[in-house]
């Protein structure tokens, strides 16, 4: 067989264990009387803790560890690559067996590879269990195995999808139950008036530097520094303090930060920030907007 007629093999057995173990899954969970207690118990049962794994065995370890690095540098490629370098990572199966056999038959001179030691400190495992669970591996086709971490490979990117699903749900009630939120115009403004309260003028340093600063501050992240003046930051800092064309909006949002800096007795900027609000109320005033 060749080995583009093996990737197709194994791509139809990766989409078709997934979509079996995905049934089974919203099957089990929609049958269940506790629909949060089963979703978590099943995603675990038959995604983390697949029937396709071979827990005990190196050369699963050595191929699951090989497809993720490969997905990582070319994933359309991926399956193609461990495929080519699958005779020599069974070379070097052989050779981890060999080292494990030695130990088994007293010969210390041979030091075991760190997935066995762990295996063995588990205790679920013998030397002898894991050398016949590598030979039984051993005995099998290469079709076999692969389909096997194909399955086990779906099982766990369910489990992961699953996983991060969970994580955004979870951070959406957060927010949504957040009773304080904060504008990135809050942000700029509590961020200048600190500076200004310590003595530091913001517009005397270059802006995309404050932007980097105010990236890090805020846990935003971004991708290309060299950009940062496409940032909502960046354009924030660039008119500060009037962050807003709307003096009743940037007055909100003054009103908003101005306890912060009263609660941390920072005088300086909370002298500044009413002198603001005072100007942007006159401004109304004068404008008949109040």
């Amino acid at each position: 067989m060749s080995s583009e007629d093996l990737k197709t093999i194994l791509l139809k057995y990766y989409h078709l264990a997934y979509m079996d173990a995905l049934k089974e899954y919203q099957s089990r969970r929609d049958g269940s009387s506790n629909y949060e207690y089963a979703e978590e118990y099943f995603s675990k049962k038959l995604f983390l803790n697949n029937a396709y794994e071979v827990r005990g065995s190196i050369l699963f370890y050595f191929l699951r560890e090989k497809l993720i690095h490969f997905t990582m540098l070319d994933k359309e490629n991926a399956l193609s690559n461990l495929i080519s370098e699958f005779d020599l990572i069974v070379v070097e199966v052989k050779k981890e067996l060999g080292k494990l056999r030695a130990n088994s038959e007293f010969k210390q001179n041979e030091i075991i590879h760190d997935f066995y030691v762990n295996k063995l400190l588990e205790g679920r495992y013998s030397m002898y269990e894991l050398e016949a669970i590598e030979q039984k591996q051993l005995s099998r086709n290469k079709e076999e195995i692969l389909k096997d971490l194909m399955g086990d490979y779906a099982c766990k990117s369910l489990y992961v999808s699953m996983t991060k699903k969970k994580e955004f749900q979870e951070i959406q009630k957060i927010e949504i139950n957040q009773q304080y939120k904060f504008t990135r115009a809050e942000q700029v403004l509590c961020y200048y008036y600190f500076l200004l309260g310590t003595g530091i003028n913001p517009h005397a340093v270059d802006r995309t530097k404050h932007s980097k600063f105010l990236h890090l501050l805020s846990g935003i992240g971004y991708d290309d520094p060299t950009k940062m003046k496409n940032t909502s930051f960046y354009k924030l800092l660039s008119k500060v303090p009037q962050v807003v064309n709307d003096d009743k909006l940037l007055i909100k949002y003054l009103k908003n930060i101005l306890p912060y800096f009263e609660d941390l007795l920072l005088d300086k900027s909370v002298e500044l920030i009413i002198k603001q609000i005072n100007q942007s109320q006159n401004e109304l005033i004068r404008n008949n907007k109040l």
